[in-house]
């Protein structure tokens, strides 16, 4: 009868222990990663609100009964129209941007310096591309279009060898552009090219002339 060792049998207990030890840090990875997921998501569908209430309240204030038709000259504005001696709210509060945790929007101006729309300010390439709401198809088809574009451009490490990680790639309108980056490898500025929550801008939609607009002041 052939006896087993007591070293042979504690090396199986410990190699036992660490496949456990491994499968279960491969679940928890998954269960993290799903989380995350299962986060992002809801930040962006907070997002799609939080711009369409800034959305509606620039509309609302273009189009104030006696308003000039003129876009607010800030955020603030929203929330107290400077143009009326009462009160008239357009928006209950500056929010949050919800991938940033700031009350900081990136604007879109007029050439006048009015503000026609807002955007988030986070670099982050966002999970959503595509299923936006009737009222975000301009948001889609600018995705659509920005990401076949992306899609057929060379990507940098085919153009040039991952030699230096000091410098990165600015692939705007066909154009290769180099800028520096930090030591620690974070670009200094966004990259224009990539897709991230920035190309996410919220700009009310022309009215047509005879058509009913949006809900009246004060909403938000």
């Amino acid at each position: 009868m052939v006896s087993t060792s007591p070293r042979r049998s504690q090396g199986a207990v410990i190699l036992g222990v660490f496949v456990l030890l491994a499968l279960f840090g491969f679940a928890l990875l998954g269960a993290v990663r799903w989380l995350k997921s299962v986060d992002r998501h809801d930040k962006e569908q907070e997002l799609l609100a939080v711009g369409s209430e800034f959305r509606e309240a620039i509309d609302r204030y273009r189009n104030a009964p006696g308003g000039s038709g003129q876009p607010p000259r800030k955020l603030e504005d929203l929330l107290q129209d400077p143009r009326f001696p009462s009160t008239v709210r357009h928006l209950r509060r500056i929010y949050a941007d919800p991938m940033t945790g700031k009350s900081e929007w990136g604007l879109v101006k007029a050439p006048d310096g009015g503000i026609l729309g807002v955007f988030s300010m986070s670099i982050q390439e966002p999970m959503k591309r595509q299923g936006f709401s009737l009222a975000d198809q301009d948001i889609e088809q600018f995705v659509r279009t920005k990401l076949e574009v992306l899609n057929t451009k060379p990507s940098a490490s085919a153009l040039f060898p991952a030699e230096n990680a000091s410098v990165r790639l600015n692939l705007v309108a066909g154009v290769v552009q180099v800028s520096s980056a930090s030591p620690e490898g974070e670009p200094l500025e966004p990259d224009p090219s990539a897709y991230s929550y920035r190309d996410w801008k919220f700009v009310p939609k022309p009215r047509v002339i005879g058509t009913a607009g949006p809900r009246g002041m004060g909403g938000g």
